[in-house]
């Protein structure tokens, strides 16, 4: 009631003013003052603090509102958890320190699993829903505020708060390494999920194709080219939810891994008439060109690079042609520039056909000398 009826008029005031400051000033009156509100009926200030969030959040005003309050965002959160940590006795956590870490491991799997398992109710993908679980498995910010509270009313005792605060904060610390894992072990489940996207013993008889690895942004793209000159391709890519979206649309496209030779197999490695990498990690590109080479010591194979080093790399693994995507954008744009500054078109294609070569020289330059060294 408070936020609708007073709030709102209250920001449809402030903002006819166009003042910045006091959008500001108004925003952090209404968080203390519920804070105080809260404090004074015997309750926590953060959760005073808590709710005029919500409050806020419910006005048409939220972005701007975020927008003026993000450059004291960052200090006011290291505030609040240094204010946190300064109340914990670390002598007595240690002491307990066994209890505290064993907890930490019960609480991510009691998570971990409720997680999972709603996410699956709901019908979310088993990669998704695992990384989900891996993800979210942590306390959060707000155990903070209920396990002080409880111990500020004497319903929790002093050492057990001790403990479930630190073991809060250690499962928090742990976040980063949570998502690392979530990540790794979601990518190792898409097979699950993709399985029936997976190339089949059929593709084995393909001929005269082009294989692609990796359907991105440049892959899909050079697809597109090969489709209107109907030369016809088959591209892989470990982005399940990339893979099937192609599918629906009835492209080629498989989940798998290129730079494995199994699944080089299975799209008919042996007729292929030319290979494309175009896969965003440069460890698994080379891997790629390294396998297809293994497989096809004749073949044509055409990469993508990050840098001119990835460049020399692949060329030095056996990438007959290779294109720097910095270099080739830089070239691009400079002929927009070109072109905008009035230079003639043939003037244009000249240089960045010069530079182009030279770009590739050098290239070629390096490998040489990586050869030789």
């Amino acid at each position: 009631m408070a936020g609708r009826f007073l709030l709102a008029p209250v920001f449809r005031f402030v903002a006819k003013t166009g003042s910045r400051e006091l959008i500001m000033a108004i925003s952090l009156a209404v968080v203390i003052g519920a804070a105080a509100a809260t404090g004074h009926a015997g309750l926590s200030t953060s959760l005073g603090a808590f709710l005029a969030g919500v409050l806020l959040s419910e006005t048409e005003y939220r972005h701007q509102v975020e927008i003026d309050l993000a450059p004291v965002k960052g200090l006011l959160l290291g505030v609040f958890f240094i204010s946190v940590g300064m109340t914990i006795d670390v002598v007595s956590v240690w002491d307990g320190i066994h209890v505290v870490l064993a907890v930490v491991a019960l609480l991510f799997l009691v998570k971990a699993v409720v997680l999972y398992v709603a996410a699956r109710l709901f019908k979310v993908a088993t990669s998704a829903a695992a990384e989900v679980a891996i993800l979210l498995a942590q306390g959060g910010e707000f155990a903070f505020v209920v396990i002080g509270l409880g111990s500020r009313l004497d319903v929790v005792p002093a050492q057990t708060a001790q403990l479930a605060t630190a073991v809060a904060a250690i499962s928090m610390m742990l976040t980063p390494l949570l998502a690392i894992g979530a990540r790794l072990l979601a990518r190792r489940l898409q097979h699950v999920d993709h399985g029936h996207h997976m190339p089949t013993a059929a593709e084995r008889e393909l001929t005269d194709h082009v294989v692609i690895g990796g359907y991105g942004r440049v892959g899909q793209t050079i697809a597109r080219l090969l489709a209107a000159e109907n030369v016809p391709f088959v591209a892989l890519d470990t982005n399940g939810e990339l893979v099937a979206q192609a599918r629906v649309r009835g492209e080629t496209v498989y989940f798998g891994d290129a730079s494995r030779p199994e699944f080089l197999e299975r799209v008919g490695v042996a007729q292929a008439r030319a290979f494309l990498v175009t896969v965003n990690a440069p460890p698994a590109a080379e891997r790629m060109v390294a396998a297809v080479r293994r497989k096809r010591p004749d073949a044509l194979v055409l990469a993508r690079a990050r840098d001119a080093a990835h460049a020399a790399r692949l060329i030095k693994l056996g990438a007959v042609g290779v294109i720097p995507e910095a270099a080739e954008a830089s070239l691009q744009l400079g002929g927009r520039l070109l072109e905008a500054l009035g230079l003639p078109d043939h003037v244009v294609i000249h240089r960045l056909a010069a530079l182009r070569e030279q770009e590739l020289g050098r290239l070629a330059q390096q490998d040489d000398t990586g050869k030789s060294g």
